[in-house]
């Protein structure tokens, strides 16, 4: 998977600004791990091979393999979250909220940066100044 700068979610080159589906996701790490095992080979039967350099190879290979399986996790679970979310306007804690569309985040793991969509709720209707009413008194 592309190394993503956990600073920025725009100063990324080749990174995917797309949502990806989880098919997408599944196709893949199956790259990723069929591209690892190709390597681990290819340096198998490489002339003079540190342990050293396979070590730092193989290393890498893991935590690529690791950022695959995290976005495909994080993939999943969010489709099973959005499936409960209700669809339209919600009402909850006193608050009506809406379902907005998906956007893209990055979590720094274990393995590296990972991108990922979330769903939020948003709240509906709050407005940002007072009501008239309570301007009425003010000597401002």
């Amino acid at each position: 998977m592309a190394r993503i700068s956990p600073v920025s979610l725009t100063g990324n080159g080749e990174v995917i600004t797309t949502r990806v589906g989880e098919a997408e996701l599944r196709e893949c790490l199956e790259h990723e791990l069929w591209s690892s095992v190709r390597k681990v080979e290819e340096l198998a039967y490489a002339e003079r091979v540190s342990l050293r350099d396979a070590q730092l190879l193989i290393r890498e290979e893991v935590y690529s393999g690791g950022r695959a399986l995290l976005a495909l996790f994080l993939a999943l679970r969010e489709a099973q979250v959005v499936e409960r979310l209700p669809e339209g306007r919600y009402t909850g804690f006193g608050r009506v909220y809406r379902r907005r569309p998906a956007v893209a985040r990055n979590l720094t793991t274990r393995f590296g940066t990972v991108r990922y969509w979330r769903t939020y709720m948003r709240e509906m209707g709050r407005s940002r100044t007072p009501p008239v009413g309570s301007l009425a008194g003010s000597r401002c």
